[in-house]
């Protein structure tokens, strides 16, 4: 079966159909993605346009975001054979791409409730790679910051221990002084707002 004239994709809209394909699903077949997994700041930026499009070619049944940078979507049976689709001749590059922007309805609680093992364990593996990442960004930082931004770390991690203990104590400035570092560490503040992020998503997928 080949993909009839005016139903193939522009090569961003590609690129994110194959990132959901590629990402795991939950038995339902919801798919759970990052914004991270996409190199291109252009996609990024455009993301939930290029997700729109999707749906609304009928490649995807649904999609949404539960936190900063999580998203997730539910592939149709066309997307799971577009790109075997593209291997048979005479396919017609869409021309007229749509550049609209609708808003997507909002998910019921079935749809969260069903991707719940999912999140639990993609949130958890996420949560240690992060912890990782922010050991490796202290010992590379420069010599002056390393001693706060080890601090700001142990802070980090321990909010995040908290988090997943469901104690909830609160951390006075704490977001204070990461801001003192986005200019000169962004990646360090970029881990942490993940790592907070995806340790309420593990909690909320218990």
């Amino acid at each position: 079966m080949s993909i009839e004239p005016g139903r193939r994709l522009d090569s961003a809209a590609e690129l994110v159909l194959k990132v959901i394909l590629n990402s795991p699903a939950n038995p339902n077949g919801m798919k759970l993605f990052y914004l991270d997994d996409f190199g291109s700041a252009s996609i990024q930026f455009s993301l939930k346009d290029q997700l729109n499009k999707l749906k609304q070619q009928g490649y995807i049944s649904s999609y949404g975001d539960f936190a900063r940078g999580v998203y997730f979507a539910t592939p149709t049976e066309e997307a799971e054979t577009y790109f075997e689709n593209l291997k048979t001749p005479n396919l017609t590059q869409q021309s007229n791409i749509n550049n609209s922007i609708t808003i997507n309805g909002p998910v019921n609680n079935n749809g969260f409730l069903s991707i719940n093992d999912t999140i639990k364990s993609l949130s958890n593996i996420s949560i240690r790679n992060n912890l990782d990442k922010l050991k490796e960004i202290v010992s590379d930082a420069k010599e002056d910051d390393r001693e706060e931004l080890k601090e700001l770390s142990d802070e980090v991690k321990k909010l995040v221990e908290n988090i997943q203990n469901s104690v909830y104590e609160k951390k006075p400035g704490l977001f204070t002084k990461l801001n003192k570092h986005i200019s000169s560490y962004p990646e360090f503040y970029n881990t942490v707002i993940q790592l907070v992020g995806q340790t309420m998503l593990a909690v909320l997928g218990a």
